[in-house]
């Protein structure tokens, strides 16, 4: 069997002397680079593994790879090639099958933490009340930087309402809308400050 011609590839030759992926490479116009190690032959827990950073056995195992939104929850593709949360994978790996309708909720409330003894299944009302317990979304108290949506920081509201810039200008800096700014010059978002 002949074996790729780009060096320490080792996959069967498909044409021109490359892997088929060798091959894509160089018809795109691209330079040849080393591809992308897949992790074959690992256990699908391994695999997990080699993405987390695990410091003691008692601390946040953090997720260092893919995140369906930054900071929050890690993602990852499991062995049978779904897309799935990274604490959910945790506990199947981990701890056994999730029932279903019940969801995996964190004790240290760290979203991207998949140490298993960092969670625990509850209901989508254990998930709430264990919300409102930890002061994250109770009425009043979820606002400004501590509400989950807030783009905004309490400095960046104050710098707001003392700039001379135009409205499109500082949306542009702070990353929101041109009517989010507006709302902050007349109090009408972010009252508290």
């Amino acid at each position: 069997m002949a074996i790729c011609s780009f060096e320490g590839c080792g996959k069967k030759v498909r044409v021109n002397g490359l892997c088929n992926r060798h091959n894509m490479q160089k018809l795109n116009g691209e330079t040849l680079r080393p591809l992308q190690v897949q992790f074959h032959g690992l256990t699908e827990e391994a695999r997990f593994l080699k993405r987390v950073n695990v410091k003691t056995k008692d601390e946040c195992w953090e997720w260092t790879a893919s995140q369906n939104r930054v900071g929050w929850h890690g993602q990852w593709r499991n062995a049978a090639g779904q897309i799935e949360l990274t604490h959910r994978a945790s506990w199947r790996l981990f701890k056994s099958e999730i029932p279903g309708g019940m969801f995996v909720l964190h004790k240290c409330d760290n979203p991207l933490c998949v140490n298993p003894g960092h969670l625990f299944l509850g209901t989508q009302s254990d998930n709430l009340h264990d919300m409102w317990g930890k002061g994250r979304a109770r009425p009043g108290t979820s606002r400004g930087e501590k509400h989950g949506m807030s783009k905004l920081t309490a400095q960046a509201v104050t710098e707001i309402r003392n700039s001379q810039l135009s409205g499109v200008e500082l949306a542009k800096q702070f990353g929101v809308t041109t009517t989010t700014i507006c709302d902050v010059r007349k109090r009408r978002i972010w009252k508290h400050i």
